[in-house]
């Protein structure tokens, strides 16, 4: 029977290792994905209200 407590080999850490890149890469790709939609959604939310303002000055 295997000890519970035994030190995890190298293989094992390597696995953990790869787990934690892994869900990091994911964790900063998303982070970039909704930085990028904040950034579109302020440009098209200002592009409307400049539009806005010339409409009205021109009347």
């Amino acid at each position: 029977m295997r000890n519970p407590f035994h030190r995890k080999s190298t293989w094992e850490k390597m696995q953990d290792d790869m787990l934690e890149l892994a869900t990091a890469k994911n964790a900063i790709r998303s982070g970039v994905v909704a930085v990028g939609a904040a950034v579109g959604v302020t440009a098209v939310s200002s592009a409307i209200s400049s539009k806005r303002k010339k409409n009205a000055n021109s009347h």
